[in-house]
């Protein structure tokens, strides 16, 4: 099907990517809405980086908050 996936693996080799390169942006796509906010603000700390977003990123919306210092 057309504009479907069903693995990372399958969108990494669609994209010409790497599997792993792949799987740590999709962590992205459960990233706070306030620290996107923050980001798109340009309110977020300077340090924020995509490196620190997708490095052990955890589940709760408030822990990121707290982790990456938006409130």
């Amino acid at each position: 099907m057309k504009g479907k996936a069903h693995s990372l693996d399958e969108i990494a080799e669609r994209e010409n990517l790497a599997e792993r390169y792949v799987r740590r942006l999709a962590a992205l796509a459960f990233l706070s809405p306030k620290v996107i906010r923050a980001i798109i603000d340009e309110t977020a700390p300077s340090d924020l980086t995509v490196t620190n977003l997708t490095q052990a990123l955890p589940h709760s919306w408030a822990m990121q908050e707290q982790m990456f210092g938006v409130y």
